[in-house]
């Protein structure tokens, strides 16, 4: 099958869910996020113009072909043996993993991604990272903190050689301007959950890609006709929403936890707390919205 038919087949389940089981929710729903959402047909709708613009959007066929791709490599998933050679003996945590277009999957393992000291400067191409030019002006200890954090530098850039000798296509995904994949991305996940994120977002996304549709592709009559009232629905919400999500973003890094709201059970009576004492002081106004993390709310995962 090809990238397309992953795409169709994404928007075939969620159109029908929608029309099987999405309920038409009352305007007065404090979790129906804009007038975009009161019904599943608007949803419907939006996801048919996902299938007309997305056949310009997909990148070549050896950027597209399916994968099996684990998305969530960290050390923490990847089982060793506990004596002798570290051999690797299993992956895990595997659920919420598909096979999908490499465009969808094609990412750095976690466990080889170097975020560390800015004092290390990763040099684009198949070149090795360098201590920096002032290294002997640190202290002993310093010195040792920087000599870990380069030897984390030389073994990410030695996975990014591996895979330009082992790997090509791989290769050609990082190679492939980010904005493009990311947005390619961000557009097909949105398309799997616009009844629990809310219209707005693949909303915006398609009037993004309208703006820019000279450039994708020249010549071509946008394949999208907007329904008025929607545009205008839109118009109405959208700075409202994005307020709301900017709010409950930072809600997240206050509280310390996960955008699913999951928290250790070490921190659930702080963290309760906490949520409530936030709850209480929760402007719906101001922040554009319900408070984020009370029963009936949706959330950020569906499986």
């Amino acid at each position: 099958p090809d990238a397309m038919s992953f795409v169709q087949a994404v928007v075939n389940i969620q159109q029908t869910w929608l029309k099987r089981f999405a309920p038409v929710r009352s305007p007065n729903d404090v979790f129906s996020f804009s007038g975009l959402d009161t019904s599943p047909d608007i949803h419907v709708r939006l996801l048919d113009q996902v299938l007309a613009i997305a056949p310009y959007l997909l990148p070549p066929d050896n950027l597209s072909f399916p994968v099996l791709w684990h998305t969530d490599l960290h050390g923490g998933n990847i089982m060793i043996k506990a004596e002798g050679a570290p051999d690797i003996t299993g992956i895990i945590d595997w659920q919420r993993m598909s096979v999908a277009p490499l465009f969808m999957q094609c990412v750095y393992p976690e466990f080889v991604k170097y975020t560390g000291d800015d004092r290390i400067v990763l040099p684009p191409g198949l070149k090795l990272p360098e201590l920096p030019p002032d290294f002997d002006q640190y202290s002993e200890d310093e010195q040792t903190l920087i000599k870990g954090q380069y030897r984390l530098a030389i073994f990410y850039k030695s996975y990014e050689a591996s895979i330009a000798y082992n790997s090509p296509h791989q290769l050609a995904i990082h190679g492939y301007p980010d904005s493009d994949i990311n947005h390619l991305k961000v557009f097909v996940g949105s398309s799997s959950r616009t009844w629990f994120d809310g219209a707005h977002h693949l909303f915006q996304y398609l009037l993004e890609i309208e703006e820019n549709w000279d450039e994708i592709a020249p010549g071509t009559a946008f394949p999208v006709l907007w329904h008025k009232q929607d545009i205008e629905q839109y118009h109405r919400d959208y700075a409202r929403l994005e307020a709301y999500d900017d709010c409950a973003s930072r809600l997240v890094d206050e509280l310390q936890i996960e955008a699913s709201g999951w928290v250790s059970n070490e921190r659930y009576e702080e963290v309760r707390a906490k949520c409530d004492e936030l709850q209480r002081s929760w402007d719906v106004d101001k922040n554009g919205g319900p408070f984020p993390f009370q029963d009936g709310a949706p959330s950020d995962i569906l499986s």
